[in-house]
């Protein structure tokens, strides 16, 4: 009997190794999860369409609602069979594993309904789902937009009581794999593109006002684990625009969640009827995100995705900064090529002022002074969106625009780190304990390479000094600096105190232009912006914070906005006395109780943060622009 079961048991082996695919390995979960660092097999069966990772933001989910559904315990059965039927069972496991098709988890099934690991229809879940765009942080110089940018909408989601669980990120961490590659001119730079045409997710859990609640009894069963926004996150880049396969299947992924928590009244969207997007950021993506739109209701983005209805309306609240980005959301398709997506509808506001009503404010002032406004300079990102519309739509005749090479991340990156005039950290003059800042990173460019590391930083700042030369010979005074990367706006501010100190510099308000052990290239530099950073402001709530740079406060407020329609109650989001959404820099102007707006600021950096020069206009957006700082 024994030597029968041996047999048996070798033959069962021997069909598994040859039943095993060459190359093919059981797929790992990620490195940018919170989900355990080996992938169930629940995720990886049942993927029959090309081009669909086996990975993806369900993981997140099957580990969130883990603690709600049943636990289940195969193993009793099995110690008590007979040995032949405990030996068999081992080796079938084995011939599954090595082919990387294992039995499904119990709790999380390989269908794409199981595969989310919702709990069973008796139990009480309440599921809202939105959608953010996010600068792309790998494929881009924008690894820190982006980190900035999850700060402050964990940061308004956490002042609309939600706070952050589990996630799944489709972009690993791989600074030095990233690195090297940018080095060799290599596009993807050992990405899984089937893994990143996914979204990512954050899950954000309900915190309830303990204030509100009198006793255990008043506390609703859904107040904190069962009430849930699911936060799908695209990226974007200024020059690509969106992520159309992520955003295809976010829209996927969230009508696919109303259809199977619909029913039982588990699921709501962000706003009646309508799908809730919190960005763009970058005028460049507004196009890209606009044709998504559109295209996204005439065929399912990842095979077995519902197809969308196409009378849903959309409400987007982003950042961006130009008239150009508000017309290329806003414009629908032409007649005749509509078709199904002819009733969509799309509401957008921006939190951002309005670049040109910015710039025309401070001319308006400065010739209203006495300057001669023939001394002003606008330096303009070239190959962008933005760069496009700040120069086609800005035509002021007394104005000199110059256009500066956009990719200078490789000048940057070959910034000497000890430079003696830059009075930073580097110069080795004085012991710091503070960290030094360099404008250097380690991420991918987002455009085409550039090969030449050696020549092409020499051939950049050849042309930042010709650009020097230009504003000495016509003896610029005011220089403003227009970039989509705070990297490059500041690097560029560094340049020019160097190249050409006589000018006074325009820039964006960034804390880091004003740490103490770093700003002495930046003191006496003006920034214009409804969002100022003098000091961590006051508010009547409990606790205050800092904000890195005026376009978190902008992302704040559009995130803010978004989460308060969707999910918050008006006693949940009280700000200074005005029931509605918690906004950073909004007054109210006409009335104790009346519309809330922002007001246009020029603040300047001292030795020790931003001072308050005054305000350009009491509107911080052009009236014939509401689109642009709405009122609230």
């Amino acid at each position: 009997m024994n030597k029968n079961q041996g047999i048996f048991a070798g033959a069962l082996l021997a069909v598994a190794i040859l039943l095993r695919p060459l190359g093919v390995n059981v797929p790992v979960g990620s490195d940018s999860s919170r989900a355990s660092q080996e992938l169930p097999a629940a995720q990886t069966k049942g993927v029959k369409h090309v081009g669909v990772a086996q990975d993806g933001p369900w993981v997140a989910s099957c580990d969130y609602w883990s603690p709600a559904r049943p636990a289940t315990d195969a193993e009793p059965a099995r110690d008590a069979a007979p040995p032949a039927e405990r030996a068999a069972a081992w080796y079938h496991e084995l011939a599954e594993a090595i082919r990387g098709t294992e039995s499904p988890d119990p709790g999380c099934g390989a269908d794409s309904i199981r595969r989310w690991g919702f709990p069973e229809r008796h139990v009480p879940i309440d599921i809202t789902a939105l959608i953010a765009t996010v600068p792309d942080p790998v494929h881009t110089h924008l690894a820190l937009a982006f980190d900035r940018t999850v700060d402050v909408i964990l940061q308004a989601a956490s002042d609309n009581g939600y706070v952050s669980s589990y996630y799944w990120l489709p972009w690993r961490v791989r600074p030095d794999a990233l690195k090297s590659a940018e080095s060799q001119g290599e596009r993807e730079p050992g990405h899984d593109p089937v893994r990143e045409r996914e979204p990512g997710l954050i899950i954000l859990k309900h915190v309830p006002d303990v204030s509100n609640v009198i006793s255990p009894e008043d506390a609703s069963p859904l107040s904190s684990f069962d009430k849930v926004i699911y936060l799908f996150l695209v990226a974007e880049t200024p020059t690509e625009g969106v992520d159309g396969f992520q955003l295809q299947r976010a829209f996927g992924y969230e009508s696919q969640l109303e259809s199977i928590l619909r029913a039982p009244d588990r699921y709501s969207r962000g706003k009646a009827n309508g799908i809730s997007i919190i960005g763009p950021w970058y005028s460049g993506s507004a196009a890209s995100l606009r044709a998504t739109i559109d295209g996204s209701c005439q065929s399912a983005s990842a095979g077995d995705l519902p197809m969308r209805n196409a009378d849903l309306e959309f409400f987007v609240m982003g950042s961006t900064a130009t008239d150009l980005s508000k017309a290329q959301i806003k414009t629908p398709l032409p007649a005749g090529i509509q078709g199904p997506c002819k009733s969509t509808k799309i509401e957008y506001y921006s939190f951002s002022v309005d670049s040109r009503f910015e710039s025309q404010a401070l001319i308006k002032r400065l010739r209203g002074s006495g300057y001669d406004t023939a001394g002003f300079a606008r330096l303009v990102e070239d190959n962008t969106g933005l760069g496009r519309a700040l120069t086609t739509t800005f035509s002021d005749p007394g104005v000199l625009t110059i256009r500066f090479p956009r990719e200078i991340s490789l000048l940057r990156n070959a910034e000497v780190e000890s430079d003696p005039s830059s009075g930073g950290a580097g110069s080795g003059s004085i012991p710091s304990p503070y960290l030094h800042f360099s404008v250097k990173d380690s991420s991918a460019q987002d455009s085409v390479p550039q090969f030449s590391h050696e020549n092409t930083p020499l051939s950049q700042e050849a042309q930042l000094m010709t650009i020097a030369r230009q504003l000495y010979q016509n003896d610029i005074r005011f220089v403003q600096i227009e970039a989509s990367n705070a990297l490059d706006g500041i690097f560029l501010a560094r340049f020019l105190h160097r190249a050409y100190p006589d000018a006074r510099l325009i820039v964006g308000n960034d804390l880091l232009m004003a740490r103490d052990i770093d700003n002495a290239p930046f003191i006496g530099s003006i920034s214009l912006g409804p969002y100022t950073l003098i000091g961590i402001g006051v508010s009547s709530a409990s606790a205050v914070r800092s904000y890195s740079d005026s376009n978190s406060i902008g992302g704040y407020n559009a995130a803010s906005y978004i989460f308060w329609q969707a999910v918050a109650s008006p006693s949940e989001s009280s700000d200074a006395g005005f029931l509605g959404p918690q906004l950073k820099s909004y007054l109210p102007l006409e009335g104790p109780h009346s519309a809330r707006q922002t007001v246009l600021w020029a603040s300047v950096i001292g030795r020790d943060g931003y001072y308050p020069l005054g305000v350009l206009s009491l509107h911080g957006n052009d009236r014939d622009s509401p689109e642009f700082l709405p009122g609230i």
